[in-house]
């Protein structure tokens, strides 16, 4: 995860950005030797629960067949890279060590998106953009903006499928509770 300019931050920001971060994983090494390429991969959640700032994933099993939606088995393993330095921070089995209170229900299945590719690319662009505004926020302890909080919550429930979106918010409580404070707050 380090920038073309050799250093492990982008120059102007002391975090990650969200973009970067998500971008990386493609090729992260542990892309290739500890998650199955059967398994489908989460967005990256900011949070600070495990070792400081950071970006957490998840992944599990991932069934996909011709002309049937996919169907996705509960989180079997996650993992949080470091928001400073791009470091693998922690990576675990959810046997192991589950990331939330309540177990994981699976599996579920993925209603089409109902938009074509370059609507739903358009959404994910705009995602890494509403994000990279808020993890500076977030990982600095600063209340969130209320305008791009609310738009973040809308884009990211519009991306993400309903069916899953309890996983992520077992994975990052605290950054969901804390862009939902911007509702309070405004």
């Amino acid at each position: 995860m380090t920038p073309t300019n050799g250093s492990a931050l982008p120059p102007t920001a002391s975090y990650l950005a969200y973009s970067r971060a998500r971008g990386a994983m493609g090729s992260h090494p542990l892309r290739a030797s500890e998650i199955p390429v059967e398994h489908a991969i989460s967005l990256p959640v900011p949070t600070k629960r495990f070792a400081g700032p950071g970006y957490a994933w998840f992944a599990g099993p991932a069934r996909r067949a011709p002309h049937q939606p996919p169907t996705l088995s509960a989180p079997d393993r996650w993992w949080v890279v470091d928001a400073r330095r791009g470091r693998l921070a922690a990576y675990n089995l959810v046997a192991a060590v589950p990331f939330g209170e309540a177990p994981l229900t699976g599996p579920v299945s993925l209603p089409p998106a109902g938009r074509d590719v370059p609507a739903l690319a358009a959404d994910l662009a705009l995602l890494d953009q509403l994000m990279d505004r808020t993890v500076e926020r977030f990982f600095g302890n600063e209340a969130p903006d209320p305008v791009v909080a609310e738009d973040l919550r809308a884009v990211f429930a519009g991306y993400v499928s309903p069916a899953v979106l309890d996983w992520y918010s077992a994975l990052a409580p605290d950054f969901f509770d804390w862009l939902t404070s911007a509702e309070v707050t405004r």
